[in-house]
């Protein structure tokens, strides 16, 4: 380990450090040889946890979700090894919510139009770069038949199912709370043995009952 003034972030971290005495009071950067003490300025750079490299990873896969309500990324993990990733959206090819979609789903267009009138009026332009269930004042979780995407967590047992790679005995990190009925039911039948989530908190009461039955180990992030 060095002091932080010679340890830039993509400059070999976590190289060795000198001890001057035996208690680790003041250790010196091998680079510049100066004391790294709660006198100084310096730190001493510490490396980043496998909760907190994973949950960078999680918010990093999310950036690709096109939802217009919010951004799920998951990572399925064995031995620390990354075996696959995920994120909530639409299955592939398909556009999602917003203005391609409206102009394409007749479904979708016409079930406003009968809710709202003609597609000129107010709400029915807000779809265009709003989430249509939002929109409408549907609580989370409800009228999902709205909407047309998957959960990460489905999108990543689809990619590896897409790619011959098995997940059994994998954990998964996710930033958001943990799955509802149906991708929990989904994880365990793909043989996840843990889930870590940033809030152990259930995405529906109906998920208990799986939590309960099931031998999946639930945890929440230790940042």
């Amino acid at each position: 380990m060095v002091c932080e003034n010679c340890d830039p972030k993509l400059n070999r971290q976590g190289r060795v450090i000198k001890v001057l005495n035996s208690d680790w009071k003041y250790p010196v950067c091998s680079e510049c040889g100066d004391e790294i003490s709660n006198k100084t300025s310096k730190s001493i750079s510490t490396s980043t946890s496998w909760d907190q490299y994973f949950h960078k990873l999680c918010t990093t896969v999310a950036s690709k979700s096109p939802c217009l309500s919010r951004q799920i990324g998951a990572v399925a993990v064995r031995d620390k090894s990354i075996i696959t990733t995920g994120y909530n959206g639409p299955p592939r090819g398909i556009p999602h919510c917003g203005h391609d979609r409206l102009m394409k789903d007749h479904c979708l267009s016409n079930y406003f139009a009968n809710l709202t009138g003609p597609m000129n009026n107010h709400p029915v332009n807000r779809i265009r770069s709003e989430c249509p269930r939002q929109v409408l004042g549907y609580p989370s979780g409800t009228h999902i038949e709205l909407c047309p995407a998957q959960h990460a967590e489905e999108n990543i047992v689809s990619n590896a199912a897409r790619n011959g790679v098995s997940i059994l005995g994998a954990t998964l990190y996710m930033n958001s709370v943990i799955p509802c009925q149906k991708c929990y039911g989904t994880l365990i039948n793909a043989g996840f043995v843990e889930i870590v989530v940033e809030c152990p908190t259930p995405y529906d009461r109906w998920t208990q009952f799986l939590i309960d039955s099931s031998d999946i180990k639930i945890r929440s992030f230790e940042l």
